[in-house]
């Protein structure tokens, strides 16, 4: 099937469960929001350790969190199977057709995929899936926009989380370094209070 032969009225979430070998699933690394970790791992009843992964990032990553009192940044990314080198969350049905496990549970990066936002305009990675060629005419590109602002939002927040993590980690002493499993229990503790807070 050609990148133009899919029905034009299609929205963009129905060309990407279209697509059989979701090969953005497999070669991209994402990077979900505190409250995307919050949502899976409440909604699952699953520690978000068994579906993420801590990957070093730049010391000067404003999302890095620290396990000890060196430099050494880390973030959070969704796990990749072992045998298929593909998200922990991709299904694969008899016909080989990948479908994602998660729905519409899936984080933030993985809704807006593949839009980003540069200077406040709504564009289209390219190269970076297999199935067909992204254009905005794919799009509805004020939904994509509020996405991503909704995406920026939720950063914000969890920097705020991770910075004060962070400061516990440094006044810490000689205790830790900490374990990943450590963090994500520290992240859930702080998404539930501010779940709570706001009921």
């Amino acid at each position: 099937m050609g990148t133009r032969d899919l029905d034009p009225m299609q929205t963009k979430e129905e060309r990407w469960l279209a697509c059989a070998r979701k090969s953005c699933c497999r070669d991209t690394i994402v990077y979900p929001s505190g409250t995307d970790i919050y949502r899976i791992s409440t909604t699952l009843l699953v520690p978000p350790w068994d579906f993420t992964v801590a990957l070093p990032a730049p010391d000067t990553a404003e999302d890095g969190f620290a396990l000890d009192r060196t430099n050494a940044r880390y973030r959070a990314a969704l796990a990749k199977s072992e045998s298929t080198q593909a998200c922990t969350f991709l299904i694969f049905a008899l016909d080989d057709a990948a479908r994602c496990g998660l729905g519409a549970l899936r984080p933030g990066p993985c809704h807006s995929f593949p839009s980003y936002l540069d200077g406040g305009e709504v564009k289209l990675m390219q190269g970076v899936c297999s199935c067909r060629t992204w254009t905005v005419d794919d799009v509805d590109v004020d939904l994509e926009r509020d996405l991503l602002l909704a995406q920026a939002r939720e950063r914000e927040t969890y920097k705020g989380v991770i910075g004060s993590w962070n400061a516990f980690v440094a006044r810490a002493g000689d205790e830790g370094p900490y374990e990943y499993s450590d963090y994500c229990r520290y992240l859930l503790d702080a998404y539930a209070q501010m779940a709570n807070a706001t009921v």
